[in-house]
């Protein structure tokens, strides 16, 4: 599959290297991320390499949102791979 970055929700599915979701502000108000394994982990970053969202699966299959009621901004939001724990059927969709 591929990541797409334009609709809402954005999904990413290849987690094969960093991707820069937004490079301007931009408000989510709801994550999910889910993946068969237990312990990953997602980690998103803002432009500055500050990491602003930490989400670690307890259980494998574990699809609960993270829900940002109205709306939270962010300055930016890049998902680096190197600092997260993937495997090839984790998932992330993130709704504006």
């Amino acid at each position: 599959m591929a990541n797409s970055l334009t609709t809402n929700p954005i999904v990413i599915d290849t987690f094969s290297s960093d991707v820069t979701i937004s490079s301007v502000p931009i408000k989510v108000k709801k994550m999910i991320f889910w993946s068969t394994a237990a312990d990953d982990k997602l980690v998103l970053e803002d432009n500055n390499a500050v990491p602003v969202v930490y989400y670690q699966l307890a259980t494998a299959k574990d699809t609960r949102p993270i829900d940002f009621g109205e709306g939270q901004h962010f300055n930016s939001l890049i998902l680096d791979v190197s600092n997260g724990t993937y495997t090839t059927a984790s998932r992330l969709l993130i709704y504006l």
